[in-house]
């Protein structure tokens, strides 16, 4: 984000990984969670998506949020 220049508020991370890219992730956080695993961590996604087709609908409604 320091090279881009933008803060947390500004992006979203998308990851597959729980322990690596969400539990880490400053801004908001996306479980990309193709197999429908059980999330058996303690941490919490902001949002989950099965495939990633689903990004532009959820980006688009993270957009009408804000």
């Amino acid at each position: 984000m320091d090279e881009l220049g933008i803060t947390s508020n500004e992006a979203i991370m998308i990851g597959d990984s729980l322990s690596k890219d969400i539990k880490g992730a400053q801004a908001a956080n996306i479980w990309f969670n193709p197999n429908c695993k059980e999330n058996m961590l303690n941490i919490v996604p902001d949002y989950e998506i099965n495939d990633l087709r689903e990004v532009i609908d959820l980006l688009d409604f993270l957009n009408k949020e804000n």
